[in-house]
């Protein structure tokens, strides 16, 4: 991803099912990591945000298999594929 900084990285998904029906998550997830020494990768439709902080990448589609290796951590509603994907980094 073109976008990464130096420093630590947190990935935000929801997932494809929950993608468009995260607004309330996607920003607590922003009132949380806005402003934290993080660079957040955030997976989500910008129409549900009420703001992109300097420290957000937001895409509606990220590579996952070939940006988790790149991740410090992970926040994610729990859903399998993307739990899965994560430890087997």
């Amino acid at each position: 991803m073109e976008s990464l900084r130096e420093g630590p990285r947190v990935l935000v998904s929801l997932g494809t099912v929950n993608f468009e029906a995260g607004e309330r998550f996607y920003n607590v997830a922003i009132e949380v990591l806005e402003g934290e020494p993080v660079q957040v990768v955030m997976v989500a439709p910008l129409q549900k945000l009420a703001r992109v902080p300097e420290n957000f990448v937001v895409r509606p589609f990220v590579p996952q298999l070939e940006l988790l290796p790149h991740m410090s951590a992970v926040v994610c509603h729990g859903g399998h594929n993307t739990v899965v994907e994560a430890l087997s980094q």
